[in-house]
């Protein structure tokens, strides 16, 4: 029998309880939904991993030092998921470099591929829709809204189209007084704040959309500072709640993840050709792209 691996890749965190209760807690939850799947640990941010095992002695390896352990122990299968939220530069830059691996002459793996982020799918043709999966998931962690009642998510990062498609789903999934802005981009903050004006919001529940909210995002988003948006919230008179967990502490969110594996590991079963066997009088068909 084959090995088989699963090597979950992320920014990373230096603070260990967030770690234990995101990155760590849906690694089991990969080992409990694929027992045969070893289960290893990525990070991508070079800073992060030195400053890991210089504060708090945790070892963890980069994506390249990572592969490289898995053909040194003659891992055959594997199949990396990011516990990314959306399609960025990392990701991108990860996933040339499996299609690389994947192509290349004297292969190292038989099968490596890459699962999509949280916030991939749009729900078109026969393709689920990551975007209202991910809401009914990210609901269970947020109170009810009310007309006055408004829940703001903080996305991280900047520029990235995802977050304004994010806000075009909620409104397609009835969901009003929910408003989506990025720390650096769009949707901006001001413009957020105009609309919970033109709403007449009394009340704000403050959510980091990221799925490890270490002490450095909750301080961030709720600290002292008057450039805080809780800080310029409450200048605006509003009353101010913080939801302190990250995405990655909510079992639904990582459920999602746990599906983006199965979807990887059929799509990859499909390029090697594992297809039904046309039954008697059916057509033959030919496949196309990837071999």
């Amino acid at each position: 029998m084959s090995k088989k691996a699963i090597l979950v890749v992320s920014f990373g965190t230096v603070y260990v309880d967030a770690l234990k209760k995101t990155i760590e807690s849906t690694e089991i939850s990969f080992k409990a939904a694929f027992p045969e799947y070893e289960v290893r640990r990525a990070f991508t941010s070079t800073a992060i991993i030195e400053k890991l095992a210089e504060q708090s002695d945790v070892q963890v390896d980069s994506v390249g030092t990572a592969l490289k352990k898995l053909v040194a122990e003659c891992f055959e299968e594997v199949y990396i998921q990011p516990l990314y939220l959306v399609a960025d530069k990392t990701y991108q830059h990860i996933k040339e470099y499996v299609i690389e691996l994947a192509h290349k002459k004297e292969k190292e793996f038989k099968k490596i591929t890459i699962g999509r982020p949280l916030l991939h799918s749009l729900g078109l043709k026969d393709h689920p829709d990551d975007y209202i999966i991910a809401i009914e998931a990210v609901k269970t962690q947020i109170p009810e809204l009310g007309s006055e009642k408004a829940v703001l998510f903080m996305c991280n990062g900047s520029n990235q189209m995802e977050y304004a498609v994010l806000q075009l789903k909620l409104a397609d999934a009835g969901i009003k007084n929910a408003f989506v802005y990025t720390a650096e981009g769009y949707p901006t903050f001001s413009g957020v704040m105009r609309q919970l004006k033109e709403n007449n919001v009394k009340e704000v529940v403050l959510v980091p959309f990221i799925f490890v909210a270490s002490e450095h995002v909750i301080n961030y988003i709720a600290g002292d500072n008057l450039e805080s948006p809780k800080s310029r919230l409450e200048a605006e008179g509003y009353k101010v709640d913080v939801h302190r967990s990250g995405l990655g502490e909510n079992p639904a969110v990582q459920a999602i993840y746990v599906q983006h594996v199965k979807d990887a590991l059929k799509a990859m079963e499909m390029r090697h050709g594992h297809h039904r066997q046309p039954a008697h009088g059916e057509q033959k068909t030919t496949h196309h792209g990837h071999k």
